[in-house]
């Protein structure tokens, strides 16, 4: 691990968490944790929780599969209650080796993962940047739910 850094407001409704992980895959485990630990202390359930976990999986694995043997890993961790319903973001970002041929069977797998457990997602790959870059939106479905039903 190279740096971990957060900002946790005493008032306000948004938190942030940056990683700094080399690119290795014993090192996800890590941000699994951090972004599972963030995902309930903003109130998602224990199995949105789980969702976000395995979301940062799939994000932290296909990153570094792409990554340059020295690459750094960058993970951007944002929650926010504002609203009255916990939404964590997640963001990653890592240098590539190019030519890159990302391998498809994976990829479209994790896609059905991350189609099931995110509001959204996105991957994209900057060949002139030799960039690749994650992100992905978690809500509380229940509380969205209840926060539609007090709206009405």
């Amino acid at each position: 691990m190279r740096r971990v850094g957060y900002a946790w407001p005493m008032s306000g409704s948004v938190a942030r968490v940056h990683l700094e992980l080399a690119g290795d895959q014993a090192l996800i485990q890590l941000a699994r944790l951090v972004a599972t630990g963030v995902a309930t202390s903003v109130g998602l359930e224990i199995d949105e929780a789980e969702n976000c976990r395995a979301a940062v999986d799939e994000m932290c694995s296909s990153l570094i599969e792409m990554a340059q043997s020295d690459a750094v890993l960058e993970i951007d961790i944002v929650a926010d209650v504002g609203v009255g319903v916990p939404t964590v973001e997640v963001s990653g970002r890592v240098a590539i080796d190019v030519p890159v041929a990302p391998d498809e069977v994976r990829r479209e797998i994790s896609e059905m993962i991350l189609d099931a457990v995110t509001e959204s997602h996105r991957f994209d790959v900057d060949l002139d940047a030799r960039q690749a870059t994650f992100a992905f939106v978690l809500a509380s479905r229940r509380r969205r739910d209840e926060h539609d039903e007090v709206a009405e």
